[in-house]
Formats: structure tokens, sequence, C-alpha cells
């Protein structure tokens, strides 16, 4: 029986690490909002930098939240029927057109919620390594 999983969460709460997991695990496509955004961002060109991301995102969202929603989900390579795991929902209007899209499988919403401090750390430990990654390319 094919299911629909999304996971929500602050920025550094884990939702990427424990989506990608779930999907391996369960053998079934995921979905990205945030490998979508990046992709749309390198395509125009430009500089993959939180301000780039969160401008081009907006952007997408306000543009046309549906076709958006549907973009994600062509992006991943899922086809309706399938199994899908969800990465990086924030916005609560998407989940009717997420739920539409993946019809007639019912959506569900995985929070995640971690502490600020571990949240925090994990936010410093993905900028040392982003800066580690960016010298070694220099």
């Amino acid at each position: 029986m094919a299911f629909a999983v999304a996971f929500a969460g602050k920025i550094g709460s884990g939702k990427t690490t424990i989506s990608t997991a779930v999907s391996q695990a369960l053998g079934c496509k995921r979905a990205s909002f945030g490998d979508y955004v990046r992709h749309v961002v390198s395509e125009r060109g430009l500089e993959l930098t939180r301000a780039n991301l969160q401008c081009v995102g907006t952007e997408i969202l306000e543009a046309d939240r549906f076709e958006f929603c549907k973009n994600v989900l062509l992006y991943s390579g899922w086809c309706q029927g399938e199994s899908l795991v969800i990465d990086g929902l924030r916005h609560s209007e998407t989940i009717p057109l997420l739920n539409q899209l993946v019809s007639p499988v019912q959506l569900r919403i995985v929070y995640v919620d971690i502490d600020d401090q571990s949240r925090l750390e994990r936010l410093g430990i993905r900028a040392e390594v982003h800066t580690v990654l960016l010298s070694a390319d220099a």
C-alpha cells in the first residue's frame, strides 16, 4: 500500500537526515523542496547562498504554490501512486496542495523538533563543513 509522508521542522532540525534514511529504508522516492530550489538557483546561474536560496524559493512559492509543489515532486522522479517521502515542508498552505497531488494517498506530516542547543550545534557543524569544502575547492 502506497504512502506519503512529509517532514517539517526548523532549519537544522534533522529533516533531511531523517527523510533520507526513511526513503532508503523503505525503498521509495524522496522529494525535497531544498533540492528543487537549489536546482533552480543553479539553473539560473546564481551562487548557492542562503540568501539566493531564500529569495528564489519565496519567488517560486509566491508565483504559483501548486506548480511549485508539483515541480518538487516531478524533480524527484516520483510518479502518481508510488510511495513518497517529502523533505522540507515549510509552509502550511502547501499541505492541501500536496494532499491533492499525492491523492488518493493521504499525506502524513511529521514535525521534527529538537532542542535549540542541538539544532544550533548542527548548524555550526554544517557551516564548518561548508567552509572546509569551499576552502578545498580554492
